[in-house]
């Protein structure tokens, strides 16, 4: 019986995985590398935080049990009530007077936890939790918002500060692009910049051809029609034939024969850099909601990368990557 259980579980837990959207968008070949990123971003102005508690608390969305985990299915609430029992409201009992100013009664009121003060204080008001899925495609750098979350403080009764959760997961996008319609009525909600490394982007990365890192899965799409190159150091526009070591101030040495085969002199080579050579990436995004479609998305509009210069110890960044849409 134990086995049967554990047998169907498993199969559960596998077929819950396989039909979340982005594994059948990996299914495609023209996906060259894709991992899931999560981030806490200060939307405020406006406030999206705000807006979704708002459209939770009217009904107009539908809303999730909150989880961390992007690869199963989520669980909605189905009324107002359930979301309410599920940590978004609590029962106050309101005192009721007679004329004389005595409690003869009370009577059960429910008072909504979504603006709560404490819980949504003025540092996390505007805080929300964003499940992305980033991916290269067709020497393309895009971003798939999965799903998004308002966070809250979580303090008891005593006033003890025990942490941030999500209050409930909404906005799920299951389409791969987001339509012309859809984005000519969305509202922008501001830009925002993310420091990623290979490996922080390891631990989550869901496909990859030939044991790629981000760096080299996204070096072809340097050479793209739709991209621009620029230096830092000098905002000169430059090809892809010239990213070379004169970024990083050293060149090599190369030994220089006469005809005799003698070694008369060297000469200094500028070599071009490989993808190894960026250690770190800055994404710089644009984002973007439609309150009436539920959906959250964004688009990628520059990545910096950063190497080590000659004499330094710490990345610096070094170029500028412009993607034309």
């Amino acid at each position: 019986m134990k086995n049967s259980f554990l047998a169907y579980f498993i199969f559960f837990a596998a077929s819950a995985y396989a039909q979340t959207p982005e594994t059948k968008f990996l299914q495609k070949k023209e996906y060259r590398w894709a991992a899931y990123i999560s981030d806490t971003i200060h939307f405020s102005s406006p406030n999206l935080s705000l807006l979704v508690r708002q459209q939770a608390d009217a009904g107009k969305i539908k809303v999730a049990h909150p989880t961390f985990d992007n690869h199963v299915y989520q669980k909605y609430y189905q009324n107002k009530e359930q979301l309410q029992a599920g940590g978004a409201a609590c029962v106050l009992s309101v005192p009721i007077f007679d004329s004389l100013g005595n409690i003869v009664n009370d009577i059960p009121v429910v008072k909504s936890l979504l603006f709560d003060n404490i819980a949504f204080d003025s540092v996390m008001n505007d805080q929300v939790f964003v499940e992305q899925f980033l991916y290269i495609k067709k020497n393309k750098l895009l971003s798939h918002v999965s799903w998004i979350s308002p966070k809250k403080k979580v303090v008891t009764a005593g006033g003890t500060y025990l942490g941030n959760t999500l209050v409930f997961n909404a906005y799920y996008n299951t389409t791969e692009s987001i339509s012309k319609r859809t984005r000519k009525k969305a509202i922008s909600l501001g830009t925002t910049n993310r420091i990623l490394t290979d490996s922080s982007l390891q631990s989550d990365m869901t496909k990859q051809w030939y044991n790629e890192n981000f760096a080299t899965a996204l070096w072809p799409a340097l050479a793209a029609d739709n991209i621009d190159i620029y230096r830092i150091d000098s905002s000169k526009k430059i090809e892809i034939g010239e990213i070379n070591g004169n970024l990083l101030g050293y060149s090599i040495d190369v030994p220089v024969y006469d005809d005799a085969g003698y070694l008369i002199n060297s000469k200094p080579v500028l070599a071009p850099l490989t993808p190894s050579t960026f250690t770190k990436i800055m994404l710089i995004q644009e984002w973007y909601y439609n309150a009436s479609k539920e959906v959250v998305f964004n688009d990628i509009k520059e990545v910096i990368l950063y190497a080590v210069k000659n004499n330094n110890s710490e990345s610096t960044p070094v170029l500028r990557i412009i993607f034309r849409h």
